[in-house]
């Protein structure tokens, strides 16, 4: 009986190259078509250091400075052909960047305004990748970072550190809290004034998660905001809703804020929301604005949606009218 070799997975090479003020992905030429991070397979007899500089040639038309190995991500699912194992790089891409080879498109995408849909697992190296601290000095220049991810991330880590000191049962005013802060934390940082948590508008019995406020007001007693001094009105939750038992009510205190002052602008944010749940709050069921950040899917992988960047352009918008 003679050695026959083992039948293993295909080796593959996949890169975030950092181009201007974004990361470059590539248009498929083959199904799976659509939206990829550059990369291919790795010939015979090539290391996955030369196969990376190749197929970024072939694919991009950018020579790499930088590289450096990330991750190897290796999931049977993760490519709907074949089960492969991709070694993931980052690098800095140098040259024109142009399509070629199985790519039919390559193009710079801010972080905060990738496509929908990316094909195989490559939104989430992409998060990964965000999320690592060794990484994030590297990507500081670009703009638009996604910060949903490191949000959810700080969170999750937060609730588990407070739940285990009560032998792991879970205290929801906890996440809540903990969601408003950062959400005001990151409003801040991108120099949105904020009230404090948890205040109140004259002449409603609601409290409110965070307002916007006019510059320079001062609610009466640290709390309470006049109506015409508010620009927008933020309810926050760390997770989905249930339903109509959340919907409606949300509704009709939307409704109360607009009738002391319409020009108020009231949204609804939820840190994570399940995939494709019929519970969902939306835009369009909620009659408000709704943002989702992240979203929870198959394995419990936690995507980014990328709408934290478009609230806070809608906020700076709303703050420089007024």
């Amino acid at each position: 009986m003679t050695w026959q070799p083992p039948k293993t997975p295909y080796l593959t090479i996949d890169c975030i190259i950092r181009y201007k003020e974004g990361i470059v992905l590539v248009e498929r030429r083959y199904p799976p078509k659509g939206w990829a991070l550059p990369g291919g397979f790795v010939d015979v007899g090539e290391t996955v250091e030369d196969a990376v500089r190749r197929e970024m040639f072939e694919e991009t038309g950018l020579t790499l400075a930088n590289l450096k190995q990330f991750h190897v991500y290796s999931d049977p699912d993760r490519d709907p052909r074949m089960h492969t194992v991709s070694m993931v790089f980052t690098a800095d891409g140098e040259g024109e960047l142009k399509g070629g080879s199985d790519a039919k498109v390559a193009k710079v995408f801010k972080l905060d305004g990738l496509p929908e849909e990316i094909c195989f697992d490559h939104r989430k190296i992409i998060e990964d990748c965000l999320v690592n601290k060794e990484n994030l000095s590297s990507f500081a220049n670009i703009k638009g970072i996604m910060r949903e991810i490191e949000i959810h991330k700080l969170i999750e880590d937060a609730k588990d550190d407070f739940n285990k000191k009560f032998a792991g049962r879970k205290c929801g005013k906890y996440s809540g809290a903990l969601t408003v802060e950062y959400i005001k934390s990151e409003l801040e940082k991108q120099g949105i004034k904020t009230s404090p948590r948890d205040v109140f508008i004259e002449g409603l019995d609601i409290e409110i998660d965070l307002i916007i406020p006019r510059r320079g007001v001062k609610p009466k007693y640290g709390l309470l905001y006049r109506p015409q001094d508010i620009l927008a009105v933020l309810e926050i939750k760390n997770w989905g809703s249930f339903g109509k038992r959340t919907i409606e009510p949300l509704k009709r205190n939307f409704r109360k804020i607009h009738d002391l002052n319409d020009r108020i602008y009231c949204a609804y944010i939820t840190l994570t929301e399940r995939e494709g749940s019929p519970q969902a709050i939306t835009s369009s069921n909620l009659g408000f604005p709704a943002y989702t950040l992240t979203r929870s899917g198959r394995k419990s992988i936690v995507t980014s949606t990328g709408e934290l960047g478009k609230l806070i352009e809608k906020l700076r918008e709303i703050v420089q009218a007024s």
